[in-house]
């Protein structure tokens, strides 16, 4: 009997030595792969920049989806071709439904493909019962705490300008680009797109023009992004979740009014429908992007978290366990739910949720079959 609890000891000793063998091997495996590159000469931004960003955020060129301001938007265009004359004047310039614009800087090798850099110009409007919610008034473009404070410094005129800057700059020292750019700024990105962004993609398409590369926004350098990694992370969004919209509805025989409801309501049974729904989320997936930022991110961790990264095949799901937990993670690892409101008030008949939002994961596929 001792004997064979010896030997039983003795083989899960040596499972555990195999399984901590491999788990250390494929962490020292795990190298970095970032790309080492020369640090780009460091600019120094002058008070007219600041205050050019801070004119344009003052700028109240609100996208609202039954009407627009046209005069807003004409002063965001006036603006753009007074304080970048350079990129007006030497730059091939179309505009699209007024206010969206393309412009195109020639490269030196017509041979090499270009590449399109895209923003938007509009704003979404304020909640006037958010208002006094503000740090700052949103169209203020007060400075405070050595930030600029407005609606729009992030999404998204400090994208344009931060392009057009640049491009100015680069244009007053006579610079051309190896390949081609374009440049794309749409002014309706915040409702749909569809008569700026979509209009420039469809002449794009008509010309034949094909992209080596499109940057659409850019992305955030954040420090802190992951447990257990101490250097600063540059996301680079390479795709984007897929969106569709769900109606639920509950039909009874016998319905009735808030005043004299059945033994449950429509609303109930929807309600209930609802947490089943939440309570089974779609699975998580680490594969695709999720996977790119594992072998990228991974190898710069701690020791502990590296070994976690470098070896999925055992710790996977701890890796989801733990991911869920946060709203932001979660949401990159799997297709999330998201019920809105309610149609009705008062009714207890046929009550259905307007907009069960279903933002799919890149690699999923949505099959959406006959009501039940």
């Amino acid at each position: 009997m001792k004997k064979i609890l010896l030997r039983s000891m003795l083989f899960m000793l040596l499972v555990i030595l195999v399984l901590i063998g491999i788990i250390a091997f494929n962490t020292i495996r795990f190298s970095s792969k970032q790309i080492q590159v020369e640090a780009a000469k460091k600019i120094e931004i002058g008070d007219e920049y600041i205050e050019r960003l801070r004119r344009a955020i003052r700028i109240q060129n609100i996208s609202f989806s039954d009407h627009i301001d046209s005069s807003a938007f004409r002063q965001m265009s006036t603006f753009l071709d007074t304080q970048f004359p350079r990129v007006d004047s030497l730059l091939e310039k179309k505009i699209f439904s007024e206010f969206s614009r393309l412009y195109y800087w020639p490269g030196k090798n017509a041979e090499l493909k270009p590449i399109l850099l895209m923003a938007h110009l509009d704003v979404v409007p304020i909640e006037e019962a958010t208002r006094e919610n503000w740090t700052r008034p949103p169209f203020s473009a007060d400075i405070h705490d050595g930030q600029i404070w407005g609606r729009g410094t992030l999404d998204d005129k400090g994208s344009v300008l931060s392009i057009l800057e640049s491009v100015e700059m680069l244009l007053a020292d006579g610079y051309q680009p190896a390949r081609g750019i374009y440049l794309a700024f749409g002014h309706d990105e915040e409702v749909s797109g569809k008569r700026g962004a979509a209009k420039i993609s469809n002449y794009l398409k008509e010309q034949n023009i094909n992209f080596e590369y499109v940057l659409d926004e850019g992305m955030v350098i954040v420090g802190g992004a992951l447990p257990g990694l101490d250097k600063p992370v540059a996301l680079v969004g390479i795709s984007e979740k897929g969106y569709t919209t769900l109606k639920l509805t509950v039909q009874l025989e016998e319905g009735g009014h808030s005043s004299m409801p059945p033994a449950e309501t429509a609303i109930e049974i929807l309600s209930k429908a609802i947490l089943q729904l939440r309570a089974h989320p779609f699975p998580a997936n680490l594969e695709g992007p999720m996977q790119e930022l594992i072998n990228h991110v991974g190898p710069e961790m701690n020791l502990t978290n590296k070994a976690v990264f470098a070896n999925l095949w055992l710790f996977e799901g701890i890796l989801k366990g733990q991911l869920s937990k946060s709203n932001s993670a979660n949401a990159i690892i799997r297709t999330t739910t998201a019920p809105t409101v309610f149609n009705k008030l008062c009714v207890c008949l046929t009550p259905a949720i307007r907009g069960f939002n279903l933002p799919i994961l890149p690699l999923t596929a949505l099959l959406i079959t006959d009501p039940v």
